[in-house]
């Protein structure tokens, strides 16, 4: 992540080649003038990665003028504007797209700052799929919290292909009603 934001704020471009245990990032221009690159290698001794070797700063002409940032990329773009949007969840699209274009100097588009707008949503507050799952849980303790609480929930099996798979559920609708609201209609007066 440092490696890419280093050159996003530079402007040169690089291109990975990543192994299971290593990653090594070359300047694009490598072996045309430029012999800049980067080794990064997990560690199993100190169980984390270090770099193990960097070859001489970028020789080549810096791209800054150039709207081409193939490593400005939505994982990228969503770190950048995370806080952003963890201050103001319901932050407008166009409001990203102005604070890419003022701190990188970089035009994204609407569909691409949408897409970002999500991910970081996801990166700050999961995503959708995780919270339906831990919705029969929720569920599950608001009854235990409030005894004669009443819940109930359906869900149907998924179909993926054409095949039932039962590890997989589709959440279609929830009721639930605390006592203490149940309690309440008693006190209520008829109205036809």
């Amino acid at each position: 992540m440092n490696i890419k934001q280093y050159h996003i704020e530079h402007g040169y471009t690089f291109v990975v080649e990543s192994m299971s245990d290593r990653y090594v990032a070359k300047c694009t221009n490598y072996g045309n003038g430029c012999q800049c690159r980067i080794r990064v290698a997990f560690s199993k001794v100190g169980q984390h990665w270090e770099i193990k070797n960097i070859e001489t700063p970028h020789k080549c002409f810096s791209t800054i003028i150039s709207q081409d940032r193939h490593n400005l990329d939505l994982s990228q773009i969503a770190t950048i504007v995370l806080h952003s949007v963890k201050t103001n969840p319901s932050i407008p699209i166009k409001s990203l797209i102005v604070e890419i274009k003022s701190r990188h100097n970089y035009s994204i588009t609407y569909r691409k700052a949408c897409l970002t707008k999500q991910k970081a949503l996801a990166m700050e507050f999961g995503n959708w799929g995780d919270s339906y799952n831990e919705l029969p849980r929720w569920l599950q303790v608001v009854q235990e919290s409030l005894p004669r609480t009443i819940v109930q929930y359906v869900v149907s099996p998924c179909v993926v292909d054409g095949v039932q798979d039962p590890s997989i559920c589709m959440f279609e609708r929830v009721l639930w009603s605390f006592k203490s609201c149940i309690e309440g209609f008693n006190y209520c007066k008829p109205v036809v």
